[in-house]
């Protein structure tokens, strides 16, 4: 710790701060901090201390209980709030399927901008559990993503739906048997509502 000066005594190197050791091949690796270096570390670390214990109400040794609680609560309420998207999918679904069997049509055509792809997947997995039943969906935001999906029991060939919608956006490949799904940059809507007809009549055609 001495950094290879030869100090007479320690009290020259002052503060010595051991902050973590590494195993290797041939020995260990220490890591330290010493003199205004270790002290500037100490204090940047009281300050973090205090900070956290200030936000979390409670003394500084009880930090890391607080927080273990935090984090419980956090992922209670991610597990809540997952309940519930599942459950607005499920109604989203129902409402689109109702829509279009009102129309007698077995393709489910819908352009919903700013959702997730993630959304656009849950939504076309639960609307092609009926038989028989082809959804066509579509997104935009940074980019412009399109998810097409089928029944197990339908025969529709989505690769040429996607590829028309694509086409008409611009975009590059997308790949899938059942669900198929791809994109490109940003469209306006009016473009994005076109690759979606195109792509009906790829499928119904």
């Amino acid at each position: 710790a001495c950094g290879g000066t030869h100090v007479a005594r320690t009290g020259e190197i002052g503060l010595i701060h051991g902050l973590k050791t590494e195993r290797l091949k041939r020995g260990t690796r220490v890591h330290f901090l010493t003199g205004g270096r270790a002290r500037a570390d100490y204090a940047d670390k009281h300050a973090i201390v205090t900070r956290l214990a200030t936000a979390l109400t409670c003394s500084a040794s009880e930090v890391p209980a607080a927080f273990e609680r935090v984090q419980a609560e956090l992922a209670a309420v991610r597990r809540d709030l997952a309940r519930h998207e599942e459950a607005a999918l499920d109604r989203e679904a129902a409402t689109l399927a109702d829509r279009a069997a009102k129309t007698g049509g077995r393709v489910v055509v819908q352009f919903l901008p700013g959702r997730t792809i993630d959304a656009l997947k849950g939504l076309a997995f639960r609307l092609t559990t009926e038989p028989g039943r082809v959804a066509l969906l579509a997104t935009t935001g940074e980019r412009t993503q399109f998810v097409f999906a089928r029944s197990d029991d339908s025969t529709a060939n989505l690769k040429p739906a996607l590829d028309q919608a694509l086409t008409a956006i611009g975009g590059g490949k997308g790949g899938g048997t059942r669900v198929v799904q791809g994109g490109g940059a940003a469209a306006a809507p009016a473009d994005v509502e076109r690759a979606l007809e195109l792509a009906r009549a790829a499928v119904e055609g």
